[in-house]
């Protein structure tokens, strides 16, 4: 079987699982302060919507764009379900943050915002503003001090990509997140991959250059482990029904990945 009737094998099964996961997004219902469950169900949402974007794309390179962003979904999502109490509350409320920062923007470009929508924006983050201090206003806030010009953590987890994909076990993938990312940062990492030498000179192509069966292998593993995540959860009872996909998907990808070269060993995961 030639590479693009792998692909095609291969996308048929992803094009399955985003059936089945529509299916969950579509009925699923939970707690208001399941604060788990909402995040869960809206990285699920869209992780479906990458997938179908890279079922769309087919063989561009452009994939890998989106199975990166795939791949630091999930160990977030995962990171956050290790302690789901603290963590899934933190990428809710983090919310605040946002808000807030959107806020000082708008009065820095001298735009009109809404007194009381200000108000209850600062009574929210008041709220939970110590749960995204940095080390520095921590400390400022112990002192009695003027906290920073800036207090609150970069993003919700406080941490960097890299840690969150340690945190969960997978540094495999980290490995393939960040040779990702010469594509997604135009290093001559990536573009140099585009350049195939002929008689005429070089040319200049954007698929075919040894991303694209990794980047649809992982797409796959991706939303698999969100939609598993969603179930077990929220206790749908769909395990029989992911199980049967897994394994159908499992044997093609694991055989079309032998010849895969190590820098992009995304092996499935058994």
């Amino acid at each position: 079987m030639d590479q693009r009737d792998v692909l095609g094998h291969l996308r048929q099964r992803l094009a399955d699982l985003v059936a089945i996961a529509q299916t969950v997004t579509g009925e699923v219902r939970f707690q208001d302060d399941d604060d788990l469950a909402l995040m869960a169900v809206c990285f699920l949402s869209k992780q479906i919507g990458h997938a179908e974007s890279v079922l769309l794309l087919g063989e561009s390179t452009d994939v890998v764009l989106i199975v990166r962003a795939m791949l630091e979904g999930i160990c977030q999502l995962k990171w956050a379900a290790q302690e789901p109490t603290l963590r899934a509350k933190k990428w809710r409320d983090f919310v605040w943050v946002h808000d807030s920062r959107a806020i000082r923007a708008h009065q820095t470009l001298g735009q009109p915002v809404d007194p009381p929508a200000e108000q209850v924006i600062c009574d929210g983050l008041h709220a939970v503003r110590e749960m995204f201090f940095t080390r520095d206003a921590a400390k400022a806030l112990k002192r009695g001090a003027a906290l920073p010009a800036n207090p609150f953590y970069a993003n919700w987890t406080g941490m960097a990509v890299q840690q969150i994909f340690a945190a969960v076990g997978a540094d495999e993938r980290y490995a393939i997140y960040k040779s990702f990312s010469d594509w997604q940062h135009w290093s001559i990492g990536g573009i140099g991959r585009s350049l195939i030498p002929s008689p005429d000179g070089m040319n200049y192509v954007t698929h075919e250059n040894g991303w694209n069966l990794v980047a649809l292998v992982l797409a796959f593993q991706c939303l698999w482990d969100t939609t598993q995540l969603v179930n077990n959860h929220l206790k749908l009872g769909l395990g029989d029904q992911l199980q049967r996909a897994y394994d159908q998907w499992f044997h093609e990808a694991q055989a079309a990945l032998a010849d895969v070269e190590p820098e992009h060993d995304a092996g499935p995961d058994q």
